[in-house]
């Protein structure tokens, strides 16, 4: 798994490399969006998620799809930790809520 800063650019990549989960931490940017498009259909789709601090791009070997996942908390890099230290992880106390936004939008 590999982490790395918002790129504020195009995101370059081959079939092979996507089989890596690639974080991004965005807390530094107020505007979260990333999007992907298709030349071969003309498809567009953007993911807005101003609530979210972190953004995960993945897919696995020739899978016909790519993931764009907001996210609020990380899995591990290396290294098991407790669940409570994991990078990002937010805890509310109990009977309480918390209620984030995405926001998708598809153009074609």
């Amino acid at each position: 798994q590999s982490h790395k800063e918002n790129l504020g650019g195009p995101f370059p990549y081959n079939n092979a490399g996507l089989d890596n989960t690639y974080v991004f931490d965005m807390t530094h940017i107020k505007e979260r969006w990333a999007a992907l498009y298709d030349p071969n259909t003309d498809i567009k789709i953007t993911a807005e998620f101003n609530d979210m601090p972190h953004l995960a791009v993945w897919s696995m070997v020739d899978a016909p799809f790519i993931c764009i996942e907001p996210m609020q908390g990380c899995d591990d890099y290396v290294q098991q930790t407790p669940f409570e230290d994991k990078f990002g992880i937010m805890s509310l106390a109990p009977q309480k809520s918390d209620k984030r936004q995405v926001t998708l939008k598809i153009e074609y």
